[in-house]
């Protein structure tokens, strides 16, 4: 006997959506707490006890001092070096790897600025070295750790799971520690590149589904 197999395609479907909304939230499933500080975003002035300026004939630098008792609170896995090359990275600041010394015994990171303007140039980078982000994604303004208070299809009563509020699902998808297939986003135009429109219309049926299935129990 022969059976026809027909292929199913996902009509097409025109979105109307917002690349830029209110309150995009992504949810994660966790396997580990320490996810929230490797996708928060962790400034330089939240870790830094100390910001100061050292003037000399021979030099000029900034001196930073590091808050290893913070680092700990916030469970971040951040060493001296990750906070040096996350300074070299941010490319307003201009500051090649040559021009920063690491001191781990004392915590401290120096900054030697050259030049004529260095009075100018130390200015600029006092103003804007504590907003250097040194963990976590740019484009997460915060995230939360909430245990669920019932069961779904994402999991089970008292799992835990991270709330992010901001964009980048992507990258918190492939995150250590984040169960990738059970993260989703309230925003479609994420939810298109990544995921598929077509996973967007599963997890609201799903989330519609289940809704109806606990409310009958």
């Amino acid at each position: 006997m022969l059976r026809s197999i027909q292929a199913i395609h996902e009509p097409y479907r025109k979105i109307d959506a917002a690349k830029v909304i209110s309150t995009p939230i992504i949810s994660c499933k966790l396997v580990t707490r320490i996810v929230k500080g490797r996708l928060e975003k962790t400034l330089l002035g939240e870790i830094s006890s100390v910001f100061e300026e050292a003037w000399a004939p021979q030099y000029t630098y900034i001196g930073i001092i590091i808050d290893t008792e913070a680092i700990q609170k916030l469970h971040l896995e951040l060493t001296l070096d990750d906070i040096k090359w996350a300074i070299v990275n941010a490319k307003k600041l201009k500051i090649k790897q040559e021009s920063i010394t690491v001191i781990p015994r004392r915590n401290r990171l120096r900054i030697y600025i050259d030049g004529e303007d260095k009075f100018y140039r130390l200015r600029e980078l006092r103003r804007t070295l504590a907003d250097v982000v040194v963990k976590g994604l740019p484009t997460i303004q915060r995230a939360v750790i909430n245990i669920k208070d019932k069961d779904d299809w994402r999991g089970k009563k008292n799992d835990k799971k991270l709330l992010v509020e901001g964009y980048g699902l992507r990258k918190c998808m492939i995150t250590e520690g984040v169960i990738g297939e059970l993260t989703t986003s309230n925003h479609v135009i994420e939810c298109d590149p990544h995921r598929g429109i077509g996973y967007r219309s599963t997890q609201v049926l799903m989330s519609d589904l289940q809704l109806y299935r606990y409310s009958m129990m």
